[in-house]
Formats: structure tokens, C-alpha cells, sequence
């Protein structure tokens, strides 16, 4: 079944529905989450039980997940209300489709091409703090993948120990979701990984910044065959110079809570 997930904003909803894009044979709806949202947008009170996203999904049945835990982003190490999780679990089922898991093994090789300058000596979180404030100087750290006190412990030698740490943080992530990780891949496609750890569902990031498009939907279609699991993909329309995408805005604040290239190293139009 083909299902395309509409961003659900409480100022634009009513629109997309009144304009035909959301129709209820094939719509799903994906909530944005980012540290620099303000907390009536964030999940816990955004989706909240009687509030109008929660309305939608229990009347209309509309497959949703979480864009995202973390990833391609500021770490967020917010905390989720489990017990509403549960409840749109108990809602959708399979229609749950959990927490995106975004770029992970990527994102730590990242993190640690920032950080590769930092000595040995003072690969602790708060020097690992300073550093990265140092290099990227924006409101809050911008670590993709681990947390400064994690990745304090986690300085691989060898590829064996990247890949060790990797593996072993996705399954921290898996069991704080209870098994409700979406993995989205792009030049590392961890799709074996992952499914060893329990992901029900998976995709390829697609688009004009990552190239071979028909190769990575083969093969995530091909491993989901092979498993009997769910696959898709994501699509990412950014890109050019300066790094720039169209989207939406209301009081100069986009669906992501950028407002200006301060807040992000990213340009809206």
C-alpha cells in the first residue's frame, strides 16, 4: 500500500485538506521534532489525547511516526511520554510506524570529523562541548548522533570499533523506543544492521544530494522482501548554493523551528 506522509502543523492542515492533498486512500502524517521547536509543538503536547492531531489519527486511521528521534540534526535528548506512544500504538498497530532513526551511522562519522582535532587527552564531554561550540557556534550542540557524555566513551580506534559503537548506540535507541525505530539511510546503508536489531521498517534518504537513487531503493525493497518487513523512502529537496530548500513559513519560523541561518547551517527561500 502506498502511503505518503503529510508534515501535520496545526496552521497548515486544514489548508492541505481543503486544497485535495490529503486524501484518505493514501495519506499518512509524519510530526517534525527538533529541540528548536517550542514545547506546544513538540510530541508530548502537540499530539497529546484530545488534541486535534491525536482527533485525526483516531478518527481517520492515518499511519504516523515521528520525524525524528535523531539525526541529520541537533541531538535532542527529550523525553518522550511513553504511555502516549503506547496509546497510538494501541490506536494504528502496524499503522505506528515509531521514530525516525535518521542518517545514524553517517552522522557519527560526522560527529567525528568535527571532533578530529580534539586530542586524546581532552576527549572528555565538556572539552568535546567546547570544541564543537568552538567550530559550529549555533544555540545548541551540534552533535547528530551521541550525546557529548556518550561520545566521551566512544572514540573508535579502528573501523571494527566504529562500526561496534554504532551498532551498539542504534540498539540503545531501540530499546528506548521499544523496538519502534524507522531507519533512513543515505551513503551508509545499514539496512543488514538494522533488521538484525529488530527494525520493522526501513527507507533510503533520496534526492538531488545523494546520488544512485534507483540502486538504494533496489536494495531496500529487495531486504524488505527478504524479511517480510516494511520499506519506503525519504525524500530531501535541499540542496544548490546557498544550502536552501522551500518551504513553508509563518512569522518568518519554518516547520523545523529555523528562523534564520543562526539557528541552523541552513538558508530558507
Amino acid at each position: 500500500m502506498f502511503t505518503y506522509f503529510h508534515c501535520y502543523l496545526p496552521e497548515t492542515w486544514d489548508a492541505q485538506v481543503k486544497a485535495g492533498l490529503i486524501t484518505d486512500k493514501t495519506a499518512g502524517v509524519r510530526h517534525v521534532m527538533t529541540i528548536r521547536l517550542d514545547e506546544d509543538k513538540k510530541f508530548n503536547e502537540l499530539a497529546k489525547k484530545g488534541s486535534e492531531l491525536y482527533k485525526i489519527i483516531a478518527e481517520k486511521g492515518y499511519p504516523f511516526y515521528i520525524d525524528r528521534l535523531q539525526g541529520g540534526d541537533y541531538i535532542n535528548p527529550y523525553e518522550y511520554d511513553m504511555d502516549l506512544i503506547e496509546e497510538y500504538k494501541r490506536l494504528l498497530g502496524e499503522k505506528f510506524f515509531g521514530f525516525q532513526m535518521h542518517e545514524w551511522l553517517s552522522n557519527y562519522k560526522n560527529d567525528l570529523n568535527c571532533l578530529k582535532g580534539l586530542p586524546d587527552d581532552k576527549w572528555t564531554a565538556e572539552e568535546i562541548e567546547k570544541d564543537v561550540f568552538r567550530r559550529n557556534p549555533f544555540p545548541f550542540l551540534n552533535l547528530s548522533f551521541m550525546t557529548a557524555e556518550e561520545m566521551e566513551k566512544a572514540r573508535p580506534k579502528t573501523l571494527e570499533d566504529f562500526l561496534s559503537v554504532g551498532e551498539k548506540i542504534y540498539e540503545r535507541r531501540q530499546k528506548q523506543t521499544r523496538g519502534e525505530l524507522t531507519s533512513c539511510d543515505s551513503y551508509f546503508l545499514t539496512f543488514p544492521q538494522e533488521i538484525k536489531r529488530g527494525t520493522k521498517r526501513i527507507m533510503p534518504e533520496i534526492g538531488q544530494q545523494t546520488p544512485n537513487t534507483r540502486i538504494q531503493l533496489a536494495y531496500a525493497r529487495g531486504m524488505a522482501k527478504a524479511h517480510g518487513i516494511k520499506y519506503g523512502a525519504y525524500y530531501e529537496s535541499w540542496g544548490g548554493r546557498p544550502f536552501s530548500v522551500c518551504c513553508y513559513q509563518k512569522d518568518g519560523i519554518n516547520e523545523w523551528g529555523i528562523r534564520q541561518a543562526a539557528d541552523f547551517p541552513f538558508e530558507m527561500k
